[in-house]
């Protein structure tokens, strides 16, 4: 959403700045269990029904969607089969108004269609001729869509035997979840109202039963105010004993903006389409101060033919490595943060004021090194295995933190592997080694401007070309690609002027890390501590020992070092 699809472009680091994750700890709030899939006996396979609908007429605004129909009625199916009656039912007014007006030889707008259809049951009276103004224009719209109307209450008439049944067999199977967890407050949420509608009918006689849609709270009392449903599920109101609601039937109204710490029994009836959806529903029970230490999630598997139709698993396991990718970065940096929190020392500040590197040796299940290279505006952590944030919470946990003598050998092998990845981020940066099209883009213009320049003033040009490339090897972050491409695409002109004004945008917003001066020459960020991870074993040349990271005394002197 911020970024747009360069989204996909971005490494670990660039993620990790722009997402901002802040988790409790464990014992702050519930722990979510892993949902328990159950399937209701379904009789009726209708997947071919649902394919084999002939393509309804659009409104004259809209387009054929026949891909688009077969969907919408599979979710419904994959709800109930009281929500697939109910979408039924309006594609059948619909067509019904729509027909209307094809007969008078006019195709309304979806506005205009509006018009004249007032609810699930009912059409008003209208005369499309004064409402449309348009001709249709064929007159096998109408034959068409006489198919289509034929053809969708063919299929109701198919499913009414089995509404009922449906129905009843999904109240069996949500008091059976409540028998199983007791006491337990149980909330049941699905995405269609019919849905909720329906399980209502059939459990309305039950005790401490409620429903909450977007219409408004009932219990079988009658109406109820929205407020009071929720204070019966917030674990600090239990009310009166004839008055306890311990389980409500509602839509994803109740999943977004509310606390449900008394709730510890979740149930999807369906799934929405994002796993992110799916993680609402439970978080509203897994809240800080809930009573209860877990929360239990059941969730209600589609027919199978919904199954096929939708490639609903498919579609969201992709979804969900999508979302892992993409928050992975920023919870290994939480976790990084709460590891090294322990290593503070109350002398950090003088470090930064040191020349010379501050270097400490531990004992880890694996050799390696851990650095903080500061180039002035900022500083940061880099290691053996990279700098992304995974890389570096692995080097962490290797450390034992337990202070060992370490070897001059050692020391100059760890500074001589930090000046080569400094030399690496140089030299990709310079280079741009993501390979962005967008820059891409502008250096294949540089290039051809200093190629097509006369040989008089080549060497100026070149040397403008020069502290551009090292500039653009600064220019990091979200938001900057689009920016690149549209200077890299205007309008011919002077060469030198173009290069001269595109190298002091890019020094705005270039972002510390390799920088370059104002001549173009790069400036290497300086070590200033390094962490040298070596497998317990006697060292055979010894530096003077250094305290472990978890220390909090002052850090000792370092050895003499050269900074890279």
């Amino acid at each position: 959403m911020i970024v747009g699809p360069r989204a996909a472009r971005l490494d670990e680091e660039e993620r990790a700045r722009i997402v901002v994750r802040r988790s409790a700890t464990a014992g702050d709030r519930p722990r979510v269990a892993a949902t328990r899939w159950h399937r209701v006996p379904s009789r009726l396979d209708l997947r071919d029904d649902l394919m084999a609908l002939p393509v309804p007429i659009p409104a004259a605004d809209g387009a054929e969607a026949r891909a688009l129909v077969c969907s919408g009625l599979s979710r419904c199916w994959a709800s109930s089969l009281a929500a697939l009656d109910a979408a039924l039912r309006r594609r059948v007014q619909r067509g019904e108004a729509m027909l209307d007006a094809l007969d008078r030889g006019v195709r309304p707008t979806r506005a205009e269609l509006r018009h004249w259809v007032l609810g699930d049951d009912a059409t008003q009276l209208a005369f499309p001729e004064f409402v449309v103004g348009r001709p249709a224009g064929d007159a096998e719209l109408a034959a068409t869509m006489r198919a289509h109307l034929l053809a969708v209450r063919r299929l109701r008439e198919r499913i009414a035997p089995h509404v009922d049944d449906d129905t009843r067999a999904r109240a069996a199977f949500l008091q059976r979840l409540r028998a199983r967890h007791g006491e337990a407050q149980v909330v049941a949420f699905t995405s269609y109202g019919a849905t909720a509608d329906a399980l209502w009918r059939a459990l309305r006689s039950s005790p401490g039963v409620a429903q909450l849609t977007g219409r408004g709270a009932r219990t079988a009392s009658g109406p109820r105010p929205r407020a009071d449903i929720l204070r019966a599920l917030d674990g600090a109101h239990p009310g009166a004993s004839h008055d306890r609601v311990s389980l409500v039937i509602a839509t994803d109204v109740l999943s977004e903006g509310v606390n449900l710490q008394g709730v510890s029994v979740i149930v999807h009836l369906d799934q929405p389409w994002t796993p992110a959806a799916l993680e609402q529903r439970a978080g509203r029970a897994a809240r800080i101060g809930a009573r209860h230490a877990t929360v239990h999630v059941h969730a209600v598997r589609a027919p199978r033919g919904a199954t096929a139709l939708l490639r609903h698993d498919a579609l969201m396991a992709a979804k969900q490595r999508a979302q892992r990718i993409a928050t992975d970065a920023a919870s290994e940096t939480e976790r990084l943060r709460a590891l090294v929190a322990p290593w503070l020392v109350a002398s950090a500040r003088d470090w930064a004021e040191r020349r010379e590197p501050a270097v400490a040796t531990v004992t880890a299940t694996r050799p390696g090194w851990l650095a903080v290279l500061d180039d002035g505006p900022r500083a940061w952590l880099t290691s053996h295995r990279g700098a992304s944030p995974r890389a570096l919470v692995g080097v962490v946990r290797a450390a034992r933190g337990d202070a060992q003598p370490g070897s001059v050998e050692a020391c100059a092998r760890a500074i001589a592997a930090v000046r080569r990845s400094i030399a690496r981020a140089d030299a990709r940066a310079l280079t741009d080694a993501d390979g962005s099209p967008a820059r891409r883009t502008l250096l294949r213009r540089v290039d051809a401007c200093v190629t097509s320049e006369r040989a008089a003033t080549r060497a100026l040009l070149a040397e403008a070309a020069s502290q551009l490339r090292a500039v653009l090897g600064d220019v990091r972050g979200a938001g900057v690609e689009s920016e690149i491409e549209c200077w890299a695409r205007e309008p011919a002109g002077d060469p030198m002027l173009w290069m001269a004004r595109t190298t002091l945008r890019l020094r705005a917003l270039a972002r510390p890390g390799v920088r370059a001066n104002e001549r173009g020459a790069s400036i290497r960020p300086r070590l200033v501590a390094l962490l040298i991870l070596q497998p317990a074993r006697a060292a055979r040349h010894a530096v003077t020992p250094a305290s472990a990271p978890r220390s909090r005394s002052a850090p000792p002197s370092a050895p003499t070092t050269a900074s890279p």
